[in-house]
């Protein structure tokens, strides 16, 4: 059973529209308390080519990156945010367990950071490169929620979908 992300939007994230948060037991996302207006992402995902085309992309991404060994250790998450907007996403993750961390994003977007910080709030690792596909990598000494901070630096036309995958080895 695949673990689930869960969201947690910063003040500083006004242009956040929504995200979703998946759940291990239903297997499809359901709106988070301040999105009253979507359904499950599989029908968003049918209605929103933005969205389909960042599922595509992190599928694409986790078979280009080589992660041999690597299996999908979370459902994807996928979310929306505007130009200089951030939100957190936090998740299980277990001790000795080395994860690749990665994001994603839709054609409109070309630089998006993540930043993982551990159940303490320390600074684990960072990708900031002026980049659309950043990735972090950590093997936890520890079993603990770690937050994962999300950055949309650019976007083109706003809001801008992301998604970020979680694999393990």
């Amino acid at each position: 059973m695949k673990n689930s992300f869960v969201r947690r939007v910063l003040p500083s994230a006004a242009l956040m529209i929504s995200a979703f948060v998946f759940t291990p037991s239903s297997a499809h996302a359901e709106p988070s308390n301040r999105d009253t207006n979507n359904k499950n992402y599989p029908q968003i995902a049918q209605a929103d080519p933005w969205a389909a085309q960042v599922r595509r992309e992190l599928n694409k991404y986790a078979r280009a990156a080589g992660l041999t060994g690597y299996s999908e250790t979370h459902d994807p998450f996928i979310g929306r945010l505007g130009r200089g907007g951030e939100t957190d996403i936090t998740l299980q993750l277990d001790r000795g367990v080395r994860y690749a961390i990665f994001g994603v994003c839709d054609n409109d977007c070309r630089d998006i950071d993540l930043a993982l910080y551990d159940d303490n709030g320390r600074l684990i690792a960072s990708d900031t490169k002026n980049d659309d596909i950043p990735i972090v990598f950590v093997t936890p000494a520890w079993n603990a929620r770690f937050t994962i901070r999300v950055n949309m630096v650019s976007c083109s036309n706003a809001p801008c979908r992301y998604g970020v995958g979680a694999y393990g080895q």
